[in-house]
């Protein structure tokens, strides 16, 4: 039996998670999770915010997986306790686990990236240049935090398909 599949598209805003997550999840035929629709969902629910909403994705993660369905969360995830809990949540689900850490490296698209974003709910207020600078985002540490691929969404396509050479979601190999 082949081990569902989970997915983690990581990085700091801007760098195209959401892009690749909903393509993997399209070509995987998988759930796309992503924290941001679930903190939006949480606006005016009197809970405490920051990891309020990475448990719930990740709770919604476990059900899909036990399904058998492949997940493809989409997340900041910017603290190495954060991360830790991807790991986790594959081993008790016994989840074949590919981390992809996301990046632009040329600070000029990243910017013009993140100023041209807009909202996806009315209502809703997109971080500025300045706070997606300014957020915490621990570097990432192998020990700490596992394995990953990073992967240049500059160009969005060839980061796509420099994901999708990580991934063996496939049941049987082709030809076999």
């Amino acid at each position: 039996m082949t081990a569902t599949q989970l997915v983690v598209a990581l990085g700091r805003p801007g760098t195209g998670k959401t892009v690749l997550a909903s393509e993997l999840a399209k070509s995987m035929r998988g759930s796309h999770l992503r924290v941001d629709s679930v903190e939006w969902a949480l606006t005016g629910v009197t809970l405490p915010e920051g990891d309020t909403a990475y448990a719930v994705v990740r709770e919604v993660a476990r059900h899909n997986l036990h399904l058998g369905i492949p997940v493809i969360a989409d997340a900041v995830s910017p603290t190495h306790a954060n991360r830790i809990e991807w790991t986790r949540l594959a081993q008790e689900t016994g989840s074949a686990l590919t981390i992809f850490e996301t990046f632009v490296p040329n600070v000029e698209i990243l910017r013009a990236r993140i100023e041209a974003r807009d909202p996806e709910h009315e209502g809703e207020r997109v971080p500025t240049w300045e706070e997606c600078r300014n957020q915490r985002y621990d570097a990432w540490d192998d020990h700490l935090d596992g394995r990953r691929y990073p992967v240049d969404m500059t160009d969005t396509g060839h980061g796509l398909w420099t994901a999708m050479q990580h991934i063996n979601w496939f049941p049987t190999a082709v030809g076999a």
